[in-house]
């Protein structure tokens, strides 16, 4: 295994996705978890109690929920944190809530209940009891009708907003393999083939987004649902030997042709003298980060002989849906609230670069890790909660501030990833539904810390509750003056991904005695400068970054003025954003005192003039 991570990091794979467990240990595990999962009713048929954690210990004493509306809550809340109680008082952000966990949550609020209930309304409400008051006394909360319903069988279907961007940036490099995410997994000698393979084809019928393809017809672009009979899906059995499987590797990984399902591959390498490897390729227009998520579990599931629910929709029922929604002017709104942002003229984010700005846009990237410093952690979690903010708003405002401190601009903009599942109906749906949010703030000198993270809070809210409308369409009604060296809006992204206190049945996210089990290399970058957040137990940094703009050792001190910010703003909220400095007290001290030792002894019987004059005549021949 290292010797293959080794040779994959001296080759230029956009992404590989990478296993780090022991399959037969993993097997057992997702075998137990399926057996005690299968004892809890899906959300909408609550009713009986299955497997969960115990209530972790929180700040306030368990009391139990009594009115109808806070048992329901209550119902929502155990299913998706997966803990055997959750008392009325209970905050939501304390037992491991963030603001992309609101969203999901807020969509099973609004099935479960039949309510419609803003991202805002649940932060100001954050407990069962604040919530289930609001909600009851409140004349404004009106039944919801967005159900996605099954659409009749046709020769072709619509595509979603996300499959339109992916077919079309494909379009523009059909030999590239930039939106590829290929994964490997180790497995042991006595991995049966057959049950793999089967699992796989059951997984493939299972889900339609894995046998479907693409192609142009008068309407423009739409997606083609293949009958599993129709399609030529076989493991690939190859004999191989240690020194031939980064040649394997590079073999395998090729672009796709959108019209051609299915668009993912598989392979099973069996290393002479070392474990098999299993190979697995698919394009990004099918799936995204959390569909892999959906196939590493649904795999186990299926190879552990676990018979799961089916489906009551499709990708392509969710494509119909959202299109729909955008015809009749359900989200007109969130279109208005997108346009009022970038009415005013529109920044053009100037960082200080190693290297100039080459006349086409760069893909050659890096990437630097860092993880917070723990102590430093703990404060911030413990920041957060008591100033009501996510961490997710916290490390948010910080990459502003950063961004301010080296560019000296106080007009910002930043695109942030959201996973664009706010319907409950997605959760365990593999497909493409990752939409960017263009978050614009203003980190000028005269904010306190404070004042500047609870208008990003402010900001954050207001463009999760306008995350429907897609971003290419905002693009093209802001009729932008385009250009080949840069990105359209912003060169800048954040991610935010947590893991705390995870424990959800309610969406497929990592079991909670699971360790790190994914790793994408990338030696890619689509933008000047992105930065992915991972909280675990720990809070871990991926500073992404184009080689054709940055040095090494530049991000290496950006990343460092990122932590001595955080620091900062903890320990001193009340302090103004021109006062934050970019480097430690431990280096400014380094700085001024030890570095700025410079005092030497001279003779005081002559002059500077005359003393330079003496080392002249001293070192003629110099």
């Amino acid at each position: 295994g290292k010797e293959i991570f080794a040779r994959l990091m001296d080759e230029h794979y956009s992404q590989v996705f990478i296993w780090v467990r022991d399959l037969n240990d993993e097997l057992k595990q997702q075998l137990e978890i399926a057996k005690k999962e299968s004892n809890v009713k899906n959300l909408e048929q609550s009713g009986t109690e299955g497997f969960s954690f115990e209530r972790p210990e929180l700040s306030v004493d368990y009391e139990a929920p009594v009115t109808k509306t806070e048992q329901a809550l209550a119902e929502v809340w155990k299913s998706f944190f997966s803990y055997d109680k959750i008392g009325i008082h209970d905050d939501f952000f304390e037992l491991g809530g963030d603001s992309l966990k609101v969203m999901s949550v807020t969509s099973l609020i609004q099935k479960k209940l039949n309510v419609s209930l803003q991202v805002n309304q649940f932060f100001s409400y954050p407990t069962i009891k604040e919530l289930a008051e609001y909600l009851d006394n409140n004349s404004s909360v009106r039944p919801t009708s967005s159900e996605i319903t099954p659409v009749e069988k046709k020769e072709y279907y619509p595509v979603s907003a996300a499959q339109k961007r992916m077919f079309v940036m494909n379009q523009m490099a059909l030999q590239s393999t930039n939106y590829n995410f290929p994964f490997f997994i180790e497995l042991p000698d006595q991995m049966d083939v057959l049950r793999l393979e089967e699992a796989f084809s059951k997984l493939i019928m299972r889900h339609e987004s894995l046998r479907t393809s693409f192609k142009l017809k008068d309407e423009g672009v739409v997606q083609v649902i293949h009958n599993y009979e129709d399609l030529l899906v076989k493991l690939i059995v190859t004999d191989t030997t240690k020194d031939q499987v980064e040649k394997e590797f590079n073999r395998f990984l090729r672009p796709f042709d959108l019209s051609t399902a299915p668009l993912f591959r598989m392979e099973l390498l069996q290393v002479q003298g070392s474990a098999s490897i299993l190979i697995v390729d698919l394009h990004h227009i099918i799936a995204d980060a959390m569909s892999l998520e959906i196939i590493r579990k649904e795999l186990f599931d299926l190879y552990s002989g676990v018979d799961l629910p089916e489906l009551t929709i499709q990708y392509k029922d969710f494509a119909a849906w959202q299109n729909e929604a955008i015809k009749s002017g359900a989200i007109e709104n969130q279109k208005k609230y997108w346009l009022s942002k970038f009415q005013n003229e529109i920044p053009v984010l100037e960082l200080p670069l190693d290297y100039t700005r080459p006349d086409v846009l760069s893909f050659e990237g890096a990437t630097y890790n860092m993880t917070l410093n723990s102590d430093l952690y703990k404060e911030i979690r413990q920041f957060t909660q008591e100033n009501n903010i996510t961490m997710y708003m916290f490390f948010l405002s910080v990459y502003f501030i950063m961004l301010h401190k080296y560019s000296g601009q106080d007009d910002i903009i930043i695109g942030s990833f959201v996973l664009g599942r706010n319907h409950a109906d997605l959760h365990n749906m593999i497909g493409m539904f990752i939409n960017t949010l263009p978050i614009r703030n203003y980190p000028t000198d005269e904010k306190t810390g404070l004042d500047f993270l609870n208008e990003v809070k402010q900001s954050a809210i207001e463009s999760f509750e306008n995350m429907d409308y897609q971003y290419d369409d905002l693009i093209d009604h802001l009729k932008l003056e385009r250009t080949v060296s840069r990105n359209a809006l912003f060169d800048v992204t954040f991610s935010y991904m947590s893991f705390f206190n995870e424990g959800s049945s309610s969406e497929p996210q990592r079991d909670a005695n699971t360790s790190s089990i994914q790793k994408f290399l990338n030696t890619t970058t689509k933008n000047d400068f992105n930065l992915m957040c991972t909280e675990d137990d720990e809070m871990a940094f991926e500073f992404e970054y184009c080689t054709k703009l940055f040095k090494a050792e530049t991000i290496e001190r950006m990343a460092a003025a990122f932590e001595a910010i955080a620091f900062e703003l903890v320990a001193a909220p009340d302090k103004r954003l021109a006062s934050i400095n970019l480097i430690s007290e431990s280096e400014r001290a380094q700085l001024l005192t030890s570095f700025n030792a410079t005092e030497k002894s001279f003779r005081s019987d002559k002059t500077i003039v005359e003393l330079f004059e003496e080392q002249v005549d001293l070192c003629k021949d110099k």
